[in-house]
C-alpha cells in the first residue's frame, strides 16, 4: 500500500508519542510533530535563508531550488524518526500506554539510544529505500542522515557497518511492527513533501545549512507545540 492509499484507508498510526505534558498527561502526536516541523523548515526556506544560502543547499544537492526546498522540509521533518522506538515510547507509562498493542507486542528488550542518534541510525536505512546512495562518509544517505542525528547541535560519527548496520538497528530499535511504522511514516512524509527523487550528492555546505535550519525549525514547532504541550521533549 502507498503512502495516499495508507492515510486515505485510516492506516497511518498517530497513537506513538512526539511531545508529553507530565502535569496533564497530554500527549502531541509524534507524527504531528514531524509534519510540523517540516512545514516549518518550508517558511524558514522562503522567508529567512538568503539567495546565496539557498543557492548553496540546492548546489550541494545538484537538485533545482525548488526540488531542494522539499528535500530540506523533508530532511527537517525526519529529524526525529529516532522517537519511534521502543525505548523513547516507554519514557513516559502515561503515553505509552496509547500504543497498539501491535508495537507493544513487538517492543523486544528495550535498549537505551539517544533519540537523535536513533534518527540517525533508522533513518540511514530509511533513506536508502528512498533511493539515497549509501557507501562512504561522503554518501548522500550518510551525510543526510547524519543531519538528521545532528539536529540537537553536534554531529555524530556514523559508523554504517557496525552501530547503523541493518542487523544492529534490528536489534536495538524495535522489531518489525516498529520498522514497518518508521517506514510508513517515512513514506508520508516524502508523499507530503513532494518528493519523488533521491538527490545524487549531499555536500558538507549542504549537509551543516540544512542541519541548522532544522535545528530551528524544530525549537519553532516545538515552542507552538508547547501551547498543548507545555513540558516539551
Amino acid at each position: 500500500m502507498g503512502a495516499v492509499e495508507d492515510a486515505r484507508y485510516d492506516g497511518v498510526d498517530r497513537r506513538p508519542w512526539g511531545k508529553f505534558d507530565s502535569a496533564t498527561l497530554t500527549v502531541y502526536s509524534l507524527l504531528f510533530h514531524l509534519i510540523d516541523v517540516g512545514a516549518v523548515a518550508g517558511v524558514l526556506w522562503d522567508r529567512f535563508l538568503t539567495p546565496s544560502q539557498r543557492e548553496v543547499i540546492s548546489a550541494g544537492l545538484n537538485v533545482s531550488q525548488e526540488q531542494a526546498r522539499s528535500l530540506v522540509s523533508f530532511l527537517a521533518a525526519m529529524h526525529d524518526i529516532g522517537k519511534l522506538i521502543p525505548y523513547w515510547q516507554s519514557l513516559e507509562p502515561s503515553a505509552r500506554i496509547r500504543l497498539g498493542e501491535d508495537l507493544l507486542a513487538d517492543t523486544g528488550p528495550v535498549v537505551h539510544v539517544p533519540h537523535a542518534r536513533a534518527s540517525m541510525h533508522a533513518g540511514l536505512h530509511l533513506l536508502g529505500e528512498l533511493g539515497f546512495a549509501v557507501g562512504g562518509n561522503d554518501s548522500p544517505a550518510v551525510r543526510a542522515a547524519q543531519c538528521l542525528g545532528g539536529h540537537h547541535g553536534r554531529f555524530l560519527q556514523l559508523d554504517v557497518d557496525g552501530a547503523a548496520s541493518v542487523h544492529r538497528v534490528q536489534a536495538t530499535l524495535g522489531g518489525p511492527v516498529w520498522q514497518d511504522l518508521r517506514r510508513r511514516y517515512t513514506r508520508l512524509l516524502w508523499h507530503l513533501f513532494g518528493l519523488d527523487e533521491a538527490p545524487d550528492r549531499v555536500s558538507v555546505e549542504a549537509a551543516v545549512l540544512i542541519t541548522g535550519l532544522t535545528m530551528v525549525a524544530d525549537r519553532v514547532a516545538s515552542a507552538v507545540a508547547g501551547n498543548v504541550c507545555p513540558v516539551v521533549m
